[in-house]
């Protein structure tokens, strides 16, 4: 990210040419993956920091999308009468991402990529809109659980729609929340009935279905006369019938949410009436499922998350750099510099455990039970700290900009409204402390999996690293023993799940920038990072009091974590006593 000065507007940059840290993830976990896919990688940051920029801008403000009613003919009663429309540009943005191949580059049939590259690309797409990556992870989604779970028949019909790269993929949806249940899934009362051809008919109304218009959707339903998460089983919905994709099926818009950000993404309650669906797992398992295919969305989330501080804070810069009080630019004024300092260390946090989240669902497909625990564990307090980090950086990003930040005329504005909905999607902060402690409570021996990684980490920094060694020896030991309290006393789960959350984010960001700066410095001389976990340390931890930034070291600590400068760290200035110099 090292540039001496930004131009006035992001528009224009190259959000990955600019990002040292997303090249060193991928390095780091990948680099024969990284070698193929570096100029696609390229060319997509390019593209989403210019055409689909201005397309974010313009469908956000002027051509959201829209619900119309089509009289329904007579004779043909099954098909719907709400649709949504969206407007040209949208539409075309999302055909050129599929083309590009989001999805489609980990779902084909010869030498498929790692998911953590799908990943990637939304972390980038992320960083102008939202609304177009929102039905990426939602496809992902749904291509993940087909491929996972569908029969030979299923994934030979359905599977190459949602991943083919030639402009003609069906987009996805995933459809569990209705009016009465929300997160509680298992009160779904969607019903699934058997047709005499071997496929289902369903029944019921989903209340909060984004990417409305999705080609293929997954849908949890219950057989009729059961109750409880045992009745529920996992359904594929097709938006059409035929093989040709020109009969609808028979379920139809009946309102699209108004809703505060991401307006260019269609929001909507779906009636369905006898619905064709084609069942991917049948009761008891649509539950668990379901989760798996959220599951892999709220990676998605972390990683979109990690892409708005990103944006929050390239936006920040240019307004610092090319905007001037009383003859002296703001980047250059030690206020500021303390808080795009912050920005960074917060971006960088972000990624941290994004794209932890991203590598450990990788290393999770080969069935270990230790490695599919671990990044459950990480997902969750990924999703969670991500989210709570992106709507910080985009807050603090108005604040900066100042008035214009606040209106529409600048990104700022729409980056705060669409950040807030990364900490709604795929569960909030109190889903996700539940899901952590039911890992922890789990068969999974979570807690065991989770110190068990921290201590790996630790051990594996080198010898210079002694203060971080033993921070994280202390620490590890503190969330050790709140895990340990929990497995003992498990019915105190719902009074201690926030903490626990909490805390091990604490733990895992600042074990996860240790590991990162370890193999900068071993691998690229790079000592960027370990500043950077000097200052996690200091907010997180306590380590100095908050007035800790040095006059003498500040514009060097700004060069180095915002610049992207690498400089020598400064030589302490030997004080004189009565006895001569002083040791340093």
């Amino acid at each position: 990210m090292a540039s001496d000065k930004m131009p006035p507007v992001t528009r224009g940059l190259n959000f990955y040419a600019l990002d040292q840290n997303v090249k060193y993830f991928l390095e780091r976990t990948n680099p024969q993956m990284l070698k193929r896919q570096q100029g696609r990688l390229n060319d997509l940051g390019a593209w989403v920091g210019n055409e689909l920029d201005v397309q974010a801008e313009y469908s956000d403000r002027h051509a959201p999308p829209k619900l119309v009613h089509d009289i329904i003919p007579a004779g043909k009663p099954g098909e719907r009468t709400g649709r949504v429309v969206f407007n040209p540009a949208y539409e075309d943005a999302q055909i050129e991402i599929y083309r590009r191949g989001v999805i489609g580059l980990a779902f084909q049939d010869k030498n498929p990529e790692p998911h953590s590259l799908s990943f990637v690309m939304g972390y980038l797409l992320s960083q102008t809109d939202i609304s177009t990556h929102c039905p990426v992870t939602m496809t992902g989604a749904v291509a993940y659980v087909v491929n996972k779970y569908g029969s030979d028949d299923v994934k030979k019909r359905f599977l190459h729609e949602s991943t083919r790269m030639d402009g003609l993929a069906k987009t996805g949806g995933t459809w569990a929340t209705e009016k009465h249940s929300g997160s509680d899934v298992a009160n779904t009362t969607t019903t699934a009935r058997k047709h005499f051809d071997g496929s289902y008919r369903l029944n019921g109304q989903k209340w909060f279905a984004s990417n409305a218009s999705s080609g293929l959707a997954v849908a949890t339903a219950r057989a009729e006369g059961t109750t409880g998460a045992k009745g529920l089983g996992l359904y594929l919905v097709p938006s059409h019938v035929d093989k040709d994709w020109t009969k609808p099926n028979s379920y139809h818009v009946t309102k699209l949410k108004e809703k505060l950000g991401t307006r260019a993404l269609a929001t909507a309650e779906l009636l369905l009436g006898d619905a064709y669906a084609v069942e991917l797992v049948p009761p008891p398992h649509g539950l668990r499922v379901m989760m798996e295919a959220l599951g892999y969305s709220r990676v998605h989330n972390a990683m979109s998350a990690a892409g708005v501080a990103h944006r929050a804070l390239l936006e920040v810069r240019c307004w610092m750099d090319n905007r001037e009080t009383f003859g002296k630019a703001l980047s250059d004024r030690p206020m500021n510099q303390k808080h795009m300092i912050g920005m960074s260390v917060d971006w960088m946090a972000a990624c941290a455990l994004a794209f932890e989240a991203a590598h450990s669902f990788d290393m999770s497909q080969d069935n270990d039970a230790a490695a599919y625990s671990w990044m459950r564990m990480v997902t969750a307090i990924a999703k969670y700290r991500t989210a709570d980090l992106a709507v910080k950086s985009a807050n603090i990003a108005v604040q900066m900009v100042g008035g214009n930040g606040y209106t529409a005329d600048w990104p700022t504005e729409r980056l705060m409204r669409d950040a807030l909905v990364l900490q709604v999607w795929e569960g909030p902060r109190q889903i996700q402390a539940l899901e952590l402690t039911r890992v922890i409570l789990g068969p999974e021996k979570g807690a065991e999996s989770f110190i068990k990684n921290l201590n790996a980490i630790t051990k594996a920094l080198p010898s210079e690293m002694k203060t971080e060694r033993a921070l994280l020896k202390r620490k590890s030991a503190e969330i050790a023993g709140m895990m340990g309290d929990l497995v003992k006393n498990p019915q105190t789960a719902e009074f201690v799940a926030d903490e626990i959350l909490d805390a091990a984010a604490d733990i895992l960001t600042y074990a996860l920038m240790a590991r990162e700066a370890a193999w900068e410095l071993k691998h690229h001389n790079d000592n960027t990072k370990s500043l950077a976990l000097q200052k996690l340390a200091e907010t997180t931890f306590g380590q100095i009091k908050p007035a800790g930034y040095n006059v003498d070291t500040l514009a060097d600590d700004f060069n180095r974590l915002v610049r992207g400068v690498v400089s020598p760290a400064p030589t302490p200035a030997k004080k004189t006593g009565p006895n001569g110099p002083a040791p340093v």
